[in-house]
């Protein structure tokens, strides 16, 4: 992976909209690392996962209800939850999380991008 800032970029304006990611390890259900990109939410009390890729890990989901509400009290319903061990690609940090599954966290997103 090359060091470059990713932008999701409106296509109404010509204003950028930065979205912090990472590239982190994620354990598959068989002990195998998997690389994903991570959005990274200061603001977030949860962690989310998307369906596709807690299938691709092949987790073993247990039945939830979480109400996730957002911006403008818009409200999402989480009805699944798993934990997944994340790691780091650069430190040796590594920790056990719960996440909550969603069809889908951000929509898609024309990107550019930018070196830094």
């Amino acid at each position: 992976m090359d060091s470059n800032l990713t932008s999701a970029v409106s296509s109404t304006t010509r204003n950028h909209m930065f979205l912090a990611t990472a590239v982190i390890r994620v354990l598959n259900k068989y002990g195998e690392i998997i690389e994903c990109k991570a959005l990274l939410d200061p603001g977030s009390q949860v962690n989310l996962m998307s369906d596709k890729l807690c299938k691709q890990l092949h987790l073993q989901c247990n039945d939830d209800n979480l109400s996730i509400k957002g911006i403008c009290n818009a409200s999402l319903l989480a009805q699944k939850r798993t934990t997944v061990e994340i790691s780091s690609r650069v430190t040796n940090f590594n920790k056990l999380i719960e996440v909550f599954i969603l069809d889908q966290i951000v929509g898609d997103q024309p990107c550019q991008d930018f070196p830094i």
